[in-house]
C-alpha cells in the first residue's frame, strides 16, 4: 500500500478450471444492476456477439 503496509487477499480453488459460460454466471450472481444504464452482464454479451 502507499503508506508501507502490506495486504494479502487469498483464494482457493478447487482444481476445477471453468470455460468462458462461468462469467454470465458470474455476472449474473454479482454484478450491480443499474434499470437505467442495463445489465453489466447483457452488455458484455452484446459486446462478445459483435466480434
Amino acid at each position: 500500500m502507499s503508506d508501507g503496509s502490506v495486504e494479502v487477499e487469498k483464494f482457493f480453488s478447487n482444481g476445477e478450471i471453468a470455460g468462458e459460460e462461468a462469467l454470465s454466471e458470474l455476472f449474473d450472481r454479482y454484478s450491480e444492476r443499474d434499470e437505467t444504464k442495463g445489465d453489466l452482464a447483457q452488455k458484455i454479451e452484446l459486446t462478445n456477439a459483435r466480434k
